[in-house]
């Protein structure tokens, strides 16, 4: 009589082990699934709440220097420009976090659509990314300026 209990135990629990990896297993599946069964979009290394955001930061190893370095991508929409100067109005989810100016140096990379123009040529209501870099805990001097007359402004690809 034991033995026939001690089988049915082992059978109950054998069974119990296979139901929990398999409904264990389905639940990982369907959690790794897009939202609103969208799979055409582009993979990105970081979570929609970031490649959504309206400023990132970071602090990297210069390789060239061996110090390190912060750098800082704002996006928004351009609500004034000039040859000298960008402001950007900063949102997310259509809730508006600030406006920004930035100054920028004769030196940065301006470009609009992928091409290169001088900074007063971005058209108001256009969307940019503007990165800024650094000392870390200094002041952030702008070295680049991406503007999209169609979109929103991406982030920067990752480098390897």
């Amino acid at each position: 009589m034991k033995s026939f209990n001690r089988r049915r135990l082992l059978l109950a629990l054998t069974i119990y082990a296979i139901a929990a990896l398999a409904l264990g297993g389905a639940a990982l599946a369907g959690a790794t699934k897009r939202h609103h069964g969208d799979n055409s979009k582009k993979k990105t290394f970081a979570p929609q709440i970031i490649t959504k955001a309206a400023e990132v930061s970071s602090v990297e190893l210069d390789p060239y220097s061996q110090q390190f370095v912060q750098v800082t991508f704002d996006r928004g929409r351009v609500t004034a420009v000039s040859s000298s100067s960008i402001t950007i109005q900063q949102s997310q989810g259509g809730a508006v976090w600030r406006t920004q100016a930035f100054s920028v140096p004769s030196n940065a990379v301006v470009t609009l659509n992928g091409r290169t123009v001088q900074l007063s040529q971005i058209p108001t209501g256009s969307r940019a990314s503007i990165e800024s870099t650094g000392a870390v805990g200094g002041s952030l001097s702008v070295v680049r300026v991406k503007a999209f007359s169609r979109h929103e402004a991406p982030l920067p690809a990752t480098s390897s």
